[in-house]
């Protein structure tokens, strides 16, 4: 998933495509948040002279912060058999 920029170099004054993914764990006896985490995932589009840029998509940068979070997530957990 991306998007492909084909405008003019004259016209690029760059760019900066967020998205930010947050998680919070509530304790459902306490209603206290006992997790928390927040991820921004963006991408920067420089002022150069090249006519075609080339970024990934809202969607792929969420994605990806999810799977950061998720990642992060799995190592810092405990396992309950």
């Amino acid at each position: 998933m991306g998007s492909i920029d084909l405008s003019n170099h004259r016209f690029n004054f760059g760019g900066v495509n967020e998205s930010e993914v947050m998680l919070e764990v509530y304790d459902l006896n306490t209603s206290d948040i006992i997790y928390s985490q927040r991820v921004i995932a963006f991408v920067a589009r420089g002022n150069d002279n090249d006519d075609i840029h080339f970024a990934k998509s809202n969607d792929a940068l969420i994605l990806g912060a999810y799977k950061r979070m998720i990642n992060e997530l799995m190592k810092k957990s405990i396992t309950i058999k």
